[in-house]
């Protein structure tokens, strides 16, 4: 008789792409070992691995995770069973998932003499100040090849370890709503990425993209003793090897802070949650090294929802600061209340994404009906019990 641990091996050695595509997911294929979903650009299948992730969601891991928490099925027997019926009735194949063996990196891409797309692209579309392209393609940190993609090139102390690729002509037929070329370099060194230092770093920066930093960078030429770094995603390990090779290859810790600079979207905000209140003590000097929010736009207000905050707070006696916050913390102000918090609260005005079962009847109106009957409840003197 097979064990219900058997079961969810079996379900683990399920093709996620067959999966996803016999379940009404649109899939279209990158490479031989990549594939990503149609409707969402971000959902990207690892076909060596067997595994997804959706980027923008914060959200990756097996067939059975993608079951759950892309397909809807909460229960982790019923999607292993679901998984099984249809392997059972002929529509999934099964994958072997082989060891990945990693050869060190090798810049292989064939450079073009000039770099006037990547300029244009970069300056003319992106906005991003000329005098940083020329200085960064002048180091070869920034290269055209001969099918006019920019390539980030990623250097660890003078060694080039990897490249981000970012196409610079629009072809949404092909690339989907992003429109270009977007990839990492094959072999590219693991939980790492393009960087740059400006004098004896201080403090780091980090970022999603490379062209997210080197916005940041144009908005901000005044900028000293820092290193800017991109994540290419939003990858934990990244931030800690990055302050890692701050040290080794700067002799300098970021004691003036680690600033993220991620989207202002529910993945960005469940990224900067898992470093919130961190703290690292140096040491040697007992100097702290703390993590700090750079998400754009983070304080704004959407004219309209301030206007229902303050209609509701009125009704039940509140502030409407006190309404506006409980949104924020648990679903940065998005009206389908759509979980954007690290801390896994879902619940009153907060949700996962995918749980569409959920998202049919609910109103935001009526949740913050609820919240400020609590946050009422939850009072003395004006101040709230956020714990209550």
């Amino acid at each position: 008789m097979t064990t219900f641990q058997e079961r969810v091996n079996q379900a683990k050695q399920v093709s996620i792409v067959d999966l996803a595509i016999n379940n009404g997911v649109e899939v279209t294929n990158i490479s031989a070992r990549y594939a990503k979903g149609v409707e969402h650009d971000s959902l990207v299948f690892d076909k060596q691995k067997n595994t997804f992730s959706w980027f923008s969601r914060d959200v990756n891991g097996d067939p059975i995770n993608f079951m759950q928490s892309y397909l809807g099925v909460d229960n982790f027997k019923e999607a292993v069973d679901k998984i099984l019926s249809g392997k059972a009735s002929g529509n999934y194949q099964t994958v072997a998932n082989k060891p990945i063996k990693r050869e060190p990196f090798q810049y292989y891409f064939r450079n073009s003499d000039s770099i006037s797309a990547v300029k244009h692209y970069l300056h003319d579309i992106r906005g991003i100040d000329s005098e940083i392209i020329t200085a960064l393609h002048n180091k070869g940190l920034l290269q055209q090849d001969i099918n006019q993609n920019a390539v980030f090139v990623w250097g660890r102390q003078g060694t080039p370890v990897g490249a981000s690729v970012q196409g610079t002509q629009v072809d949404k037929e092909k690339f989907g709503k992003r429109g270009t070329a977007k990839y990492i370099g094959k072999n590219s060194l693991q939980d790492f990425g393009f960087n740059v230092s400006i004098g004896k770093p201080e403090k780091l920066i980090l970022f999603e993209a490379p062209i997210d930093l080197l916005s940041y960078w144009t908005e901000h030429k005044e900028l000293q003793n820092t290193m800017l770094f991109s994540m290419d995603g939003l990858k934990e390990r990244t931030v800690y090897n990055a302050m890692n090779y701050m040290y080794v290859a700067k002799n300098s810790l970021p004691t003036n802070g680690v600033y993220l600079g991620v989207d202002n979207d529910p993945a960005g905000h469940k990224f900067m949650d898992k470093f919130s209140g961190k703290v690292f003590e140096v040491g040697e000097t007992g100097q702290e090294v703390a993590f700090h929010s750079l998400i754009p736009n983070d304080w704004d207000i959407p004219a309209h929802q301030l206007n229902d905050y303050q209609a509701i707070a009125n009704q039940y006696e509140i502030e409407w600061q006190s309404l506006a916050a409980a949104h924020k913390a648990t679903s940065n102000l998005t009206p389908d209340m759509q979980s954007a918090n690290g801390y896994g609260y879902e619940g009153l005005l907060s949700d996962s994404p995918v749980n569409n079962k959920s998202q049919q009847n609910r109103s935001l109106e009526k949740e913050l009906k609820e919240a400020a009957g609590l946050i009422k409840a939850a009072s003395d003197a004006g101040q709230v019990n956020w714990n209550k």
